[in-house]
C-alpha cells in the first residue's frame, strides 16, 4: 500500500490515507469509507492525501506606525492580522476602545476590512483633541489575542 507524503506549513496538519485504488473504492477494514481524490477546500489534489488546516491564534503581521497629520486631513493607522478563524480587530487609544463607523455611522473613524483605522479627517480643537494620542490594535479569535506595537498620532502645529 503506497502513501503520498507532502510538505506542509507549521499551521497545518497532514493526514495521510492509503492510495490503493481498491481501498479508496470499497473502504477500509472497519467499514469506514476512505476519502477519494476529489478536490475540496482542504485537499491538495493528490490521490489519497488531504491537508487538514488547523485553527491558530491571531498574530499581527503589519503593525501601525507613528503619524503626524494636519488638522482636517485624512489619515490611516495600518494593522493587519492573521489567524484561523479570521480574527476581529479593535482599536484602542489610551486604553479606551475607539468608536468607529461600526458603532456610530456618523463617526469620522472607519474600521477598514483589512483591520486598519481610517480617519476621514483629523479632529483637533483648542479644548478637545479626540484623535491625538497613542493607539494599539488588538486582534482576537477564540484561541487568543495579539496586540500591536503602540503608534502615536500627532496633529501638526503651524
Amino acid at each position: 500500500m503506497a502513501t503520498t507524503v507532502t510538505t506542509v506549513t507549521p499551521s497545518a496538519a497532514l493526514v495521510l490515507f492509503p492510495t490503493d485504488s481498491d481501498d479508496l473504492e470499497r473502504g477500509n477494514d472497519s467499514g469506514t469509507p476512505l476519502p477519494t481524490s476529489d478536490n475540496d477546500d482542504n485537499s491538495l489534489g493528490y490521490t489519497g492525501s488531504r491537508l487538514r488546516q488547523e485553527d491558530f491564534p491571531p498574530r499581527i503581521v503589519e503593525h501601525p506606525s507613528d503619524l503626524i497629520v494636519s488638522k482636517g486631513e485624512p489619515a490611516t493607522l495600518n494593522c493587519k492580522a492573521e489567524g484561523r478563524p479570521t480574527p476581529t480587530i479593535e482599536w484602542y487609544k489610551g486604553g479606551e476602545r475607539v468608536e468607529t463607523d461600526k458603532d456610530d455611522p456618523r463617526s469620522h473613524r472607519m474600521l477598514l476590512p483589512s483591520g486598519s483605522l481610517f480617519f476621514l479627517r483629523i479632529v483637533h480643537g483648542r479644548k478637545s483633541r479626540p484623535d491625538e494620542g497613542v493607539y494599539v490594535c488588538v486582534a482576537r479569535n477564540y484561541l487568543g489575542e495579539a496586540v500591536s506595537h503602540n503608534a502615536s498620532l500627532e496633529v501638526a502645529t503651524r
